[in-house]
């Protein structure tokens, strides 16, 4: 963020993939990484990744429909960072962690990620300070 505060965009699951926006222009990495646990990376050189789009269609129409899906979800934390209040923004992380992370709990669903109260509020572009007022 333009204030030195870090915002987390997304969080991936074993056989995720990431930097490919670097892929498809000459422009820097926009974003970082940071694992949560110990993690394996594989990496590809750009001429070994057109050689593989072109030799297999599928792999090019699954990598659109994830890239689509990730702009859905990066245009969804825009409008709700943007238009809910945090209470709104903090529901609809936990809604979509559970439906990411969730497991069946005897009390309902347990979100199997551990995350801390600074990842949270990062992830809803809020700092783990901020409070909101009390109805009253």
């Amino acid at each position: 963020m333009p204030d030195g505060r870090e915002m987390i965009l997304a969080i991936l699951k074993e056989g995720d993939f990431f930097g490919e926006m670097a892929m498809f222009d000459s422009s820097l990495r926009s974003a970082s990484i940071k694992t949560l646990t110990e993690v394996e990376v594989g990496a590809i050189r750009y001429a070994d990744f057109l050689v593989l789009l072109d030799d297999n269609p599928r792999v090019g129409r699954s990598l659109v429909i994830a890239l689509s899906e990730r702009l859905r979800a990066a245009n969804a934390l825009i409008a709700a960072t943007t238009s809910q209040d945090i209470r709104a923004r903090l529901a609809s992380l936990l809604l979509n962690l559970s439906a990411q992370f969730g497991e069946e709990a005897e009390n309902g669903i347990r979100i199997s990620l551990r995350l801390t109260n600074q990842e949270m509020a990062n992830m809803i572009a809020t700092t783990r300070e901020n409070r909101q007022p009390h109805a009253k």
